[in-house]
């Protein structure tokens, strides 16, 4: 099998004055688009092999999760970019409506300059099909509790540097993680606690990549995910399961599935855990 995969930079999403959405300057590399030149069990690489310009191949539909079952570990599939800096996500739902994120924040592309961490904990509503977006299910993610480790001389600077009311008040070290969910105009950090994020989900599984969880896009500025009139419409990069129960078994029994979906769920949880190991190891 010979496999080319094609980088395209990725477009980071703001809001203008007037609320309409701009593009800014892209400055990193998106998810790979695989090419498979040849692949005799791969009936989709085949159909895309045929294809041309003048005639797209015509693929099969995935199917989602509806609503989308929230259980389990989830982290990123690659470096992902930001306004500034990249980082990395990692989701746990726990299934009983209490949810953990962790975000890992970098100066390079490669997400091997850790600058700081940020974990918001809490809980969230209940799933719900979406009206506005075929697949999607939304949901409330209200954040509770917020911790925050600078592992960067330059963000130990910065913090320090703030004025009063805005994420200060601490003598900031490198290293150790500090409490800042009492610290309310913490607005610096992209992040308000205690608050309630509009969420847009899907989970559906991937040839490629197994069982995956896309979340909402917003600008990246970060304005509008506290208000519900700004639910997002379209998805970030996906998020690989690692572990924990496969959210599939919640939905098995009211779900029609072609065989493949069911056969490698085994192998895509394994996959999925050594891929989260292997992140968490490198950060």
């Amino acid at each position: 099998m010979v496999v080319i995969r094609l980088y395209s930079s990725s477009s980071i999403l703001s809001s203008s004055v007037n609320n309409d959405y701009c593009i800014d300057t892209r400055t990193a590399l998106s998810m790979p688009s695989i090419c498979y030149l040849y692949y005799k069990d791969c009936e989709i690489c085949q159909e895309v092999h045929k294809g041309s310009e003048g005639q797209p191949p015509v693929l099969p539909k995935r199917t989602a999760f509806v609503p989308a079952p929230l259980h389990g570990e989830w982290a990123s599939l690659t470096c992902e970019a930001r306004p500034m800096y990249f980082l990395t996500r990692h989701f746990i739902f726990l299934g009983n409506t209490t949810w953990e994120a962790h975000y890992h924040f970098y100066s390079d592309p490669n997400c091997r300059t850790p600058i700081y961490s940020l974990s918001l904990k809490g809980t969230h509503s209940q799933p719900e099909p979406s009206k506005n977006v075929p697949g999607g299910t939304i949901v409330n993610l209200h954040s509770l509790g917020m911790l925050l480790t600078p592992q960067h001389r330059d963000m130990v600077r910065t913090l320090n540097m703030l004025s009063k009311g805005v994420c200060a008040g601490k003598a900031w070290k490198l290293g150790p993680t500090y409490d800042v969910t009492d610290t309310a105009e913490c607005t610096s950090l992209g992040s308000l606690v205690p608050s309630t994020e509009y969420e847009l989900v899907k989970i559906e599984v991937d040839p490629l990549y197994g069982l995956v969880m896309f979340l909402g896009q917003m600008p990246s500025d970060g304005s509008g995910k506290y208000e519900e009139h700004k639910r997002p419409t379209a998805y970030q990069e996906p998020l690989v399961h690692c572990e924990g129960e496969d959210p599939r078994q919640r939905v098995q029994n009211n779900t029609n599935h072609n065989g493949c979906s069911i056969c490698v769920v085994s192998m895509w949880t394994w996959l999925g855990s050594l891929w989260c190991y292997l992140l968490v190891v490198n950060m």
